[in-house]
């Protein structure tokens, strides 16, 4: 289920998504490419949150048009142009002049796209495919090319190598190995040649490693699983990053229904635990044996009602926390944050109309002094 974020902090926000979106590297190590779907998936979600990509590919929205009205009746405008597989094709925002375009092989892959701030630089993305797969990546800033990365692939379609050339010439190079049956053993990333860093994967059945040059592995990873008497069963994945050991644990009942994970450094220091109890679900972060945030949703059954908290913690004690309210068809209709959880009157309220497709009608922010501004939201079909 889709969180919905203010669109105040989605404009002001949106630079450093894209960024992300647009970094070259693969140190999830994985062996995946330039994962453009999940970046996709992941700006979709969070910068047009009012109809995501399928919302909107299965409404046949050919347009968006937004118009916000402050306290004082300033109005600004943002319009979205989207093709029929619901991908964006056009953004303006007229609050700070923000432009984005963007074009698509067969209206599915991405093979350009193109921001800019009003009388700012033009940063350019292009695309080049080879059987449905991203051969070649570049990058420019106002025409001039700032670098390019290049993929290859084996047989059976895992990445073998990528390779970035930046502007000043300086080639990062990430290589993956496989076994017979295509699962990732290694990878390492290189500067100009010059090996940074490897990680191994592969590891005996228990999950001691294989590989034991502590100067070729820097960072490793394997999994293992416990069985227990009464059916249920633990997986684990033990990593070294940096020289550092970390364990992660996920349980689950004989059903292979998951209840519970704990993340831990050097085995026994928690820095992770998430428990699925009944309709509530908690994650808790720490550091150094105390709190840092908290996250807790909790399903009511009868009305099918969502209610979701999160909490910050400094000096394991709360000082923000938000809550957010569904109707019974899941859709969000209301978001309460609190900067001081002791107080009962939230800090920042929203509220949403929605029809009865989800898709959002309007908008109403309210501040601690009241009303703030809204947000009209106009459709446009194909």
């Amino acid at each position: 289920m889709n969180k919905l974020f203010l669109l105040g902090y989605i404009f002001l926000n949106y630079s450093a998504i894209f960024s992300q979106m647009s970094y070259f590297a693969d140190h999830n190590l994985t062996g995946s490419a330039y994962n453009l779907e999940f970046r996709e998936e992941l700006w979709d979600n969070q910068i047009y949150f009012y109809a995501p990509q399928k919302k909107r590919k299965e409404n046949g929205i050919a347009k968006i048009k937004i118009t916000n009205t402050s306290k004082k009746g300033k109005k600004t405008e943002t319009l979205q142009e989207f093709n029929k597989q619901g991908k964006l094709t056009y953004s303006f925002n007229s609050f700070n002049g923000y432009e984005i375009k963007a074009s698509y092989l067969n209206d599915s892959l991405l093979t350009y796209i193109s921001r800019k701030h009003s009388n700012r630089k033009l940063y350019e993305s292009k695309f080049i495919y080879e059987n449905n797969k991203v051969k070649t990546l570049e990058r420019f800033c106002n025409g001039k090319k700032t670098f390019s990365q290049n993929y290859t692939y084996s047989l059976s379609n895992k990445v073998l190598s990528s390779v970035v050339i930046t502007q000043k010439g300086t080639t990062r190079k990430m290589l993956h190995e496989y076994n017979e049956n295509d699962q990732l053993i290694k990878s390492s990333f290189s500067i100009n040649n010059k090996i940074k860093k490897v990680w191994n994967y592969d590891c005996k059945p228990q999950g001691e490693l294989i590989v034991t040059t502590k100067e070729e592995v820097t960072s490793s990873k394997c999994e293992f699983r416990s069985e227990n008497n009464d059916g249920s069963y633990s997986v684990f994945v033990r990593t070294i990053t940096k020289g550092i050991p970390y364990l992660n644990e996920h349980k689950f009942t004989k059903d292979s229904v998951f209840y519970e994970a704990n993340y831990f450094k050097k085995d026994t220091i928690l820095t992770f635990n998430e428990i699925v109890d009944g309709n509530w679900r908690t994650t808790t972060n720490y550091s150094k044996g105390k709190i840092t945030y908290q996250y807790q949703t909790k399903y009511f059954e009868n009305n099918k009602n969502v209610i979701e908290e999160f909490k910050s913690f400094k000096k394991n004690k709360c000082v923000s926390r938000y809550k957010n309210s569904f109707d019974n068809n899941g859709y969000l209709v209301e978001r309460k944050s609190y900067n001081n959880p002791k107080k009962i009157k939230p800090s920042l309220v929203s509220k949403y109309e929605v029809d009865e497709n989800g898709l959002i009608l309007k908008s109403d922010f309210y501040n601690k002094k009241g009303f703030k501004r809204n947000s009209i939201f106009e459709y446009t079909k194909f």
